[in-house]
């Protein structure tokens, strides 16, 4: 699809800078959220389990 931010990067990159700038943050911070979150859920599911930091089972 074209509705990307890699779409819209490449598309302002040549002609509107500063906005090519913003999709490249935007997307750096999507990817922190993301990144954020998936670290969230594995603590969760490490305390439902039973497992200490670093993988040992206590």
């Amino acid at each position: 699809s074209q509705n990307g931010l890699g779409s819209r990067i490449t598309a302002n990159l040549t002609a509107n800078t500063p906005a090519a700038w913003a999709y490249v943050i935007g997307a750096c911070l999507l990817g922190l959220a993301f990144y954020l979150v998936s670290i969230g859920m594995e603590g969760i599911t490490q305390q439902l389990r039973g497992g200490a930091p670093g993988g040992e089972i206590t």
